[in-house]
């Protein structure tokens, strides 16, 4: 499940990080969410395709994850930092 909150992002809420997932999130081997998004004319992100654990995020003002735990909450992407299409 997918939540946008207005100003801060959007959220994966209850995400099931594998053992070993959760192995690397703890000592800090992976720190960020990247993922890959598709636009409408307006450059509205529409759909999120897929997300996935990096130390090399695609948004360059993308923040650590927010979450480690099964029932917390995931920052997937700051509100700010959407890409815009190239017109």
């Amino acid at each position: 499940e997918i939540e946008y909150r207005p100003g801060r992002g959007i959220y994966a809420l209850a995400v099931d990080w594998t053992a070993r997932a959760s192995e690397l999130i703890a000592g800090d081997e992976y720190r960020y969410i990247s993922c890959v998004f598709l636009y409408d004319g307006q450059g509205r992100v529409t759909r999120i395709l897929h997300a996935s654990l990096t130390n090399t995020p695609a948004l360059a003002a993308a923040s650590a994850r927010a979450a480690t735990s099964r029932t917390s909450p995931v920052l997937i992407s700051t509100a700010s930092s959407f890409p815009s299409p190239k017109n």
